[in-house]
């Protein structure tokens, strides 16, 4: 069950992004995951201790059953991706890039952005820093956050996303 989380060290990153997402009425963060049986519940855990962070959230649609499923945001930023590279069409940016300009444009210095399938305490994770300005073209890919592989003999491609991607996300 494909995830999206955000970590922030401090109360007042948490609040900005609160203040943030009052304008954003299809994105919602979901803090109160411990209590339910999300299958990266313990990677996620271990990232807050990792990173020292005071909060982790969940990042999904409002509208969606569980809130602790990421999934209908990725395939947005996918879709947004083969529709405007592969079918040379006009779309508006997904609304989670929209939520990335919106907290670049906020007071938040520094946050962790994980994406997994599934995070057990004892996974390799891929660990990059980025810039804020430099997020949404990381993320601009057709599979978003998995790795591509190449499958020469049919020239190919496939998705492997058996390690959570950790960006640390900061600013200049």
């Amino acid at each position: 069950m494909d995830v999206i989380a955000i970590g922030l060290n401090n109360n007042e990153n948490k609040k900005e992004l609160e203040s943030i997402l009052k304008d954003f009425d299809l994105i919602n963060v979901e803090y109160n995951y411990l209590p339910f049986n999300i299958v990266s519940k313990k990677g996620l855990e271990i990232v807050k201790e990792y990173f020292s962070l005071n909060f982790i959230g969940i990042i999904h649609f409002k509208n969606d059953v569980s809130p602790f499923y990421s999934g209908p945001i990725l395939r947005e930023i996918t879709t947004y991706y083969i529709s405007k590279e592969y079918n040379k069409q006009i779309l508006s940016e997904p609304y989670f890039f929209k939520l990335i300009d919106a907290i670049e444009k906020s007071k938040i210095d520094k946050f962790i952005l994980i994406f997994a399938n599934e995070f057990d305490e004892n996974d390799g994770i891929r660990l990059e820093s980025v810039d804020i300005k430099n997020l949404k073209n990381r993320l601009y890919n057709v599979y978003v956050w998995e790795e591509e592989y190449l499958i020469l003999k049919s020239n190919t491609t496939i998705p492997e996303n058996y390690h959570p991607l950790i960006l640390e996300v900061n600013r200049d």
